[in-house]
Order: structure tokens, then C-alpha cells, then sequence
């Protein structure tokens, strides 16, 4: 995806995970970062007296006039839920390390809003002569406030500030009336029309620490309607996003604000902050856009000679203002798949996000590039990748163990070196690719069929069937690895005969050298056939004989 993942935004706060470090930076690059101490702060530190912490989740706050707002993009509904007893207050921002809001009262007196409403004025902490209509926090939950040049940064547990003085911009930056915070930077709409997105480095330790650091190309589509004063609330989001509100009640959404090509989007026309400032917990969930992550399907492999399907992209891909599973067809789509860059020849991607790859493709490791954009929004777009493996053919194996029973032993790879022309064949890495195998791929066993174990030097497979076990083993696929970096990949099965039964001594039996053992091999021939002709000539003379003498003891 191209959006800045959540993890890469933490370094920084990982790497330098205090104040001192702050302010310290500033120091060294001539910045006024002076420490002001609270004048007669009345509510102390926020560690203290602070209340019920908010949930970081999905929705923006805003503060209009004493009243503090909760937008839910769900119902399109902004619902009171606090009230500033000391009056009109601004500069809202979300502090993502307490989970607290925070304001400006009279330009100087900092207030705290807990998740119930209630609002605790903290005290006036001396901040410099000024207009405060705008506030966000960073990640270290320093709150900052001012306007271009001249931040002030507030630590709130401290009730302390510096000021940091700011370069590269111009006056304009300060005609809209609120500002939010992105991966290390103040993101600022410049005032100009239509307007751009600028964002100024405050990571601490940064060489750019203070500077403009990225300017956008002019916001197309952006309303014009008493603009910039119009303009009263930012919010941004961890994953990129940018939104603002103004006050004919609209949201607004500027597609790729860190690209090429930014364009607002209307989102919603709800009751918004009249006049005031907004805030969000930016490392929550957006109530809208659309989100595309990469997918890994190199555990599912594609044989070259048959092709596939490698799965679906819309596995890990969100549509954050629904819950119904990703679709490009059907009766109601709610995304738009293009393969940007396919990689390969005839690989295409279906309208539930799968990917096909057609028959023939050479072995190798492939990755694709797709965009997904929304139906209702088509400007609304986000690209990811796809990466999978083709896996080149050798030639399958079969082997028999006759009657007497015991094992096969199989040089699976003496076929493949035929097959395969050009390419030396390393014995030493034939694995056997089942779910089951252990040992590396060296060894399977599979209950009541046998057991398959693999030369670690040869790469042979020796198969040894257990007691009682006739017919055909499954299928089990090996892979080899070749000296062209590829894997090749073919079949082994064994057919065992059942043992033949004992030969009897009956009247009958095949003549000498024909019989078989019980254990299936050939009789011994001896060179001495039995009399079996005299044997039936004595018995009919001896009951001849034993009917004579009765015959006469009768006439007797």
C-alpha cells in the first residue's frame, strides 16, 4: 500500500521517547525553546485529577462556542456531551497518550475534557498575548497551539510550554482555522485558492525540525464557499487521511493529500462546529476511505505448467464506512480492482479479488501491483501488492514393493535431471512439501500408510509402508531447488502388493518350478517330483484287496 503504515509513523516516537530530547533538538538548531512555567495553575498536574479516559476510536470531537461535540459518522450526528463552565473556549486536540481533550480558554487557560463531558480548567499557564483558535497533539502528547510562525508547545502534565518559531511557510498558513498532526508533522491547509496541503517537521531530533517540509499541489474541487474563513476543523488519520469540516455543516475528505493529485470529496453534510476547532484520536480506525494492504501468497505456490488461482487481494483490503465483504461484480459492487502493473504476461484479477495466473509462466517469484477504489467515490483510491510463486515442473516418481513386503527406495531426482535440461539440480535440498512433514521437509509419516524419509546427501526417498498396508500411497509432492534460484516440483507414490497365500499339496497343483511361496516368491524346485500315479494305484489295489476278503468271510 502506499499509505504510511502505523509502525514506520512510531519509530521516531520509539527511538526518542521524551520531552528532553525536544527540547534539547531545539537548542541545537537555534530555536526558541525556552521552558515557561504555569502561572498559579488551579487544577495541578493531569496525572492528578484527571477523569474517564476516552476510547480511541473511530469519530471526531469538536468544540462550538462552551459546548463540546461528538461526531458519529455512522448516524451523520454531532451529540453534545460536555459544557465549559468558564464559557467559550477553542484549540481542541486529542491527546494520544492519556486519551484526554484538551483546550484554550481566553487565550491562556488550559482546560481538560474527560470522557463523561466534564471540563477542568487547569489553570493559566502564561502562554504569550495571542489568538488560540487551533490545537492538535503529537505523539509524544505534547499539545501543540499558535499560529504560523510562532507555536507553543504545551507538556500537560507539567503545565509548561516552549516555543518553537517555524520557517519556509507564509501568512496564508494561518487563515484556516485548524491544523492536525500526520507521521512527525503539523498538517497545515494553506489559506491560498484553491488551497494546499502543507506540513511542517516537528520529530524531534530532526535537521528539518521547525521547516516546511512538503507543500501539495493546488486542492482541486475544494468548496469555495466563504473560503478560507469557512474552514474551522481538521482531523487527519494514521493511515494518510485528511478531513475537514466548515461551516455550511459539510465534511470533507482530500483524496491523496500527501500526492500528486489532491482532490477534496464531500463526505457528509452533517451539523458541524459552527465556529469552532476539531479533534480526533488519529491512530483510529477513519469513518471513511478505502484501504489496501499487500498480500503475501507465497505459501500457496502456482505449478508453471498448470497455473491458478493464488487467492483473493481483498483479504487484508477495508472499505472503513461498511462491514460487507470487498466486491467489484455482482448486484450491488462496492469497489472498483485494476492491475496497475501485472507483472507478467496474461495474469488477470477477478471481481472478488482473485488472482489468476495463466499456464506456461516460468518459474520465478512475481509481484503484482493492483488499486481498489470506492463505487460511491471513484477518486477514492489505494494501492497494494500481491506477491506469489510459480514453481517450475520435474517429472513424477512411482515405485512398486512386491508380495514379500519391506521398502522402496526412490531416486526422484534421476528423471528430473532429463526433464529439466540446463539447470543442475542440488540432491541436498529435495524436501517433501506436505503440511505434515517435519525435520525440514526431510521426514513424513502418515498414519496407517507408512513412512517417507529423504537422503540428506542422495535426496533419494526411501518409503516403508506399514503392516498390512496394499494398494497406492498418496501423492507426495518433493520440490528441489535448481542453480537458477528456482524450485522444481513432481509427485511420488508407491504401489504395494498384498502377499499371496500358502501353497497347499493338493491334487492339481502346478508342476515342478510353478508354485509360489507365501511370500510371493517362486517355490525351490528340488529335481524330485512325488509318485502321485503309484500313490493312487496302491490305494485302489489296497480296498480291492480288503473287498475280496470280506467277500469271502461272508461265504465262509
Amino acid at each position: 500500500m502506499l499509505r504510511v503504515s502505523l509502525s514506520s509513523r512510531l519509530r521516531w516516537r520509539v527511538a526518542v521517547g521524551a520531552a528532553a530530547v525536544l527540547v534539547s533538538s531545539l537548542l541545537v538548531l537555534g530555536v526558541d525553546a525556552t521552558s515557561h512555567p504555569a502561572a498559579a495553575a488551579s487544577g495541578g498536574s493531569t496525572l492528578a485529577g484527571a477523569g474517564q479516559a476516552f476510547a480511541c476510536e473511530t469519530g471526531f470531537y469538536a468544540v462550538a462556542a462552551a459546548n463540546v461535540y461528538r461526531g458519529n459518522p455512522a448516524t451523520g450526528d454531532w451529540t453534545q456531551f460536555g459544557t465549559n463552565p468558564g464559557g467559550t473556549f477553542n484549540a481542541l486536540g486529542y491527546n494520544p497518550v492519556d486519551n484526554h481533550l484538551y483546550g484554550i480558554q481566553g487565550n491562556r487557560h488550559l482546560l481538560r475534557i474527560d470522557a463523561d463531558g466534564t471540563v477542568t480548567d487547569l489553570g493559566d499557564i502564561g502562554l504569550p498575548a495571542g489568538t488560540y483558535n487551533k490545537g492538535t497533539f503529537d505523539e509524544l502528547g505534547q499539545m501543540w497551539v499558535g499560529n504560523y510562525p510562532n507555536y507553543q508547545v504545551i507538556n500537560v502534565d507539567a503545565l509548561t510550554f516552549t516555543t518553537v518559531v517555524a520557517s519556509g511557510g507564509s501568512a496564508t498558513l494561518n487563515l484556516i482555522a485548524d491544523y492536525a498532526y500526520y507521521d512527525g508533522t503539523l498538517v497545515v491547509l494553506n489559506g491560498s485558492t484553491p488551497p494546499t496541503v502543507t506540513r511542517i517537521d516537528i520529530t524531534p531530533a530532526s535537521p528539518d525540525y521547525g521547516k516546511v517540509v512538503f507543500q501539495s499541489a493546488p486542492v482541486q474541487n475544494f468548496p469555495s464557499i466563504l473560503f478560507p474563513n469557512s474552514v474551522n476543523s481538521v482531523w487527519s488519520s494514521a493511515n494518510g487521511q485528511l478531513f475537514f469540516g466548515n461551516a455550511t455543516n459539510q465534511t470533507w475528505e482530500i483524496i491523496d493529500p500527501y500526492g500528486s493529485a489532491p482532490q477534496a470529496v464531500l463526505r457528509a453534510t452533517i451539523p458541524n462546529s459552527g465556529s469552532g476547532d476539531g479533534a480526533n484520536c488519529y491512530t483510529a480506525l477513519p469513518p471513511w476511505g478505502i484501504e489496501a494492504g499487500d498480500d503475501d501468497f507465497t505459501g500457496t505456490p502456482i505449478i508453471s505448467s498448470a497455473g491458478g488461482v493464488v487467492g483473493s487481494v481483498f483479504g487484508n483490503d477495508h472499505l472503513f464506512q461498511s462491514t460487507d465483504p470487498l466486491t467489484a461484480g455482482g448486484t450491488a459492487p462496492n469497489v472498483t480492482v485494476t492491475l496497475l502493473d501485472d507483472g507478467l504476461s496474461g495474469a488477470i484479477i477477478g471481481d472478488d479479488g482473485t488472482v489468476t495466473v495463466p499456464a506456461g509462466v516460468a518459474p520465478g517469484t512475481y509481484t503484482l501491483e493492483y488499486q481498489i477504489c470506492e463505487v460511491g467515490t471513484p477518486s477514492s483510491c489505494d494501492t497494494a501488492h500481491a506477491t506469489f510463486v510459480v514453481l517450475g515442473e520435474g517429472v513424477d516418481d512411482t515405485a512398486n514393493i512386491g508380495p514379500s513386503g519391506g521398502s522402496a527406495v526412490v531416486d526422484v531426482i534421476g528423471n528430473d535431471r532429463t526433464a529439466i535440461p540446463g539447470v543442475t539440480l542440488d540432491p541436498t535440498s529435495v524436501v517433501l512439501r506436505h503440511p505434515d512433514a517435519t525435520n525440514g521437509g526431510k521426514n513424513l509419516t502418515i498414519a496407517g500408510v507408512g513412512t517417507w524419509q529423504v537422503d540428506a546427501v542422495t535426496g533419494a526417498v526411501t518409503v516403508t509402508p506399514v503392516a498390512g498396508f496394499v494398494g497406492t500411497t498418496p501423492e507426495i509432492q518433493y520440490g528441489i531447488q535448481g542453480d537458477d534460484g528456482n524450485v522444481y516440483v513432481a509427485g511420488l507414490t508407491v504401489t504395494v502388493q498384498a502377499p499371496t497365500a500358502p501353497v497347499n499339496s493338493v491334487p492339481g497343483n502346478p508342476g515342478p518350478g510353478t508354485g509360489r511361496a507365501a511370500n510371493g516368491g517362486t517355490l525351490p524346485v528340488t529335481g524330485m517330483d512325488f509318485p502321485w500315479g503309484a500313490l493312487t494305484t496302491a490305494v485302489a489295489l489296497l480296498a480291492a484287496g480288503m473287498l475280496l476278503m470280506l467277500r469271502r468271510r461272508r461265504m465262509s
